[in-house]
């Protein structure tokens, strides 16, 4: 079911479900009599401190506040574990996260399940797999890039190293095409070899590496992809031929996370769950191809819609969502501008991790498509992104609410991801104009411009009653720089970042809010 299919057109006629082993046995068999959303979720799961945290996202959705009882975890009861409210309630519409400290460590791969009962009735469930706890900078890189460590060509991994990359999709092949040093031929040879000395970087390789016996060295193999763009193909066939490749992954080596990728709306959530993580793209620059109907004009920011849907299909899965980058591919190559905004989304819609298609390492440092400029605007906001990665890993989109403030600018995007250490908010330009998909085949109107905002805008944090801000900050290049144009509501609990502008060309400001030890 895709969550786009909600209503339901009445009546509801109710259907027979069955679950099939893979040896013939029926395990379950049921007449499903009604079918409606639930309104109380587990919305994200994962875990820090080397697995020896659980982290546990809730939302209440429904009109009337909910009363927790009981958490599982595991099956354990961790209730008088976490910090709750005092009153231990979700408000309608709001939500709510814990952390609990685990006699036993989770390892990537290990199953973690969440049960959280209320006095009220509704119980939210939900279950993952662990990933590993990183948040990945990845790109799918050009054949020609060669970036890997310990290919020949170290220019290009110190490229991408000081961009802010940390994760490169390791293609079947790619050390023998690439000329690896030595005996390094194969990916697999290069993984075996090097990975061990790989600080603060990782690869995604394919599944058939993954399932490899050769292949023992695993810890810095962050994820195998399965797929691109799956979703695009037969339902039938490529549902049961994905969830095939997802088992045996995890029978040969159950710590690699399964990895795949999507690129439509409408299965989006036929194919969620099938991977550990999950991605999509869709692209609206360059005339790069997309679903959207030819003649209707596409909005920069549509990623943002298709990368919301990938994460509550997906949910409490993590995504790890695909930005556009420096391809060559299209008719013409992204512009900084286009590029920003697409990263900035990634976050924006809650991603775990995030993917660039493509890599464009050496065209970037051969100057081409002016991807120089590009690279070096792109790098400050990776930069600003990994330093406050693990808010952004462990915490959830939405989890408090970000509001402009009456009079604020209408053309900003607010969101707020918040998680243990503190809130990180990204507010993005959208004044965007200049691009135009059906005419840019033939270089017109092919490249995204931004103008500055027509006035300073306000956001509105609103803080859980649960946590206490130290400090703010507005994080830039990677850097945190004290933020004082700030003011607090003690009486709401509300949070303002005020006078919030941006200059022609300025797409994205990040902030981070500190919780009180």
């Amino acid at each position: 079911m895709n969550r786009r299919c909600w209503p339901l057109t009445p009546p509801f006629h109710p259907f027979l479900m069955q679950i099939e082993h893979i040896n013939g046995s029926i395990l379950v068999e049921d007449t499903v009599e009604n079918l409606a959303p639930a309104e109380f979720l587990v919305t994200y799961i994962t875990t820090t401190n080397g697995g020896r945290t659980v982290i546990g996202h809730v939302k209440n959705s429904g009109n009337s506040p909910v009363t927790i009882k009981t958490v599982l975890v595991n099956g354990q009861d961790v209730t008088s574990q976490i910090c709750l409210p005092s009153d231990k309630q979700v408000a309608a519409g709001a939500s709510l996260w814990w952390s609990v400290d685990m006699c036993d460590t989770v390892a990537s791969g290990d199953v973690v399940s969440v049960v959280t009962l209320t006095q009220e009735g509704p119980v939210a469930v939900g279950a993952i797999r662990a990933v590993r706890e990183v948040f990945p900078i990845g790109a799918w890189p050009k054949s020609y890039d060669c970036a890997l460590p310990g290919m020949g060509g170290g220019d290009a991994w110190k490229a991408a190293n000081k961009e802010g990359l940390t994760m490169l999709y390791a293609n079947h092949g790619m050390g023998k095409n690439c000329g690896g040093d030595g005996d390094a031929e194969s990916t697999i040879d290069i993984i075996n070899q090097q990975s061990l000395s790989w600080k603060n970087f990782g690869v995604m390789i394919e599944t058939k590496d993954a399932v490899d016996p050769s292949l023992n060295v695993t810890t810095n193999v962050w994820a195998a992809m399965m797929a691109d763009e799956d979703d695009a193909g037969h339902l039938d066939s490529g549902i049961q031929n994905k969830l095939s490749e997802s088992v045996s992954i995890r029978r040969a080596n159950p710590a690699i996370p399964s990895f795949q990728g999507g690129a439509t709306e409408r299965r989006d959530g036929v194919f969620a769950g099938i991977a550990d993580i999950q991605s999509v793209d869709a692209y609206s620059a360059a005339c790069a191809p997309h679903y959207i109907n030819f003649f209707d004009k596409i909005p920069l920011t549509l990623p943002l819609g298709y990368i919301d849907n990938t994460r509550l299909n997906n949910m409490p899965m993590p995504t790890w969502p695909y930005s556009q980058f420096l391809d060559d591919m299209w008719p013409e190559v992204p512009r900084s501008v286009a590029l920003e905004a697409q990263i900035a989304y990634t976050v924006a819609g809650g991603g775990k991790g995030l993917m660039l298609f493509q890599s464009g390492i050496k065209q970037a440092m051969e100057g081409k498509h002016k991807s120089a400029e590009t690279w070096k605007n792109t790098g400050r906001l990776f930069h600003s992104i990994a330093a406050v990665k693990e808010v952004l890993r462990t915490g959830e989109v939405f989890s408090v609410p970000a509001a402009l403030t009456d009079g604020s600018d209408s053309k900003v995007i607010a969101r707020a991801i918040a998680g243990p250490e503190g809130i990180v908010v990204i507010v993005i330009n959208d004044h965007e104009w200049g691009y135009n998909g059906q005419v840019c085949y033939i270089h017109l109107a092919d490249f995204w411009h931004m103008s500055k905002t027509k006035k300073a805008s306000t956001v509105r944090i609103t803080i859980p009653t649960t946590v206490g801000v130290q400090e703010a900050f507005e994080v830039v290049d990677g850097d945190m720089k004290a933020f004082s144009d700030v003011s607090v509501d003690s009486s709401s609990r509300s949070l303002k970042i005020r006078d919030i502008s941006f200059e022609d060309g300025e797409v994205v400001k990040m902030y981070f809010l500190q919780f009180t030890p």
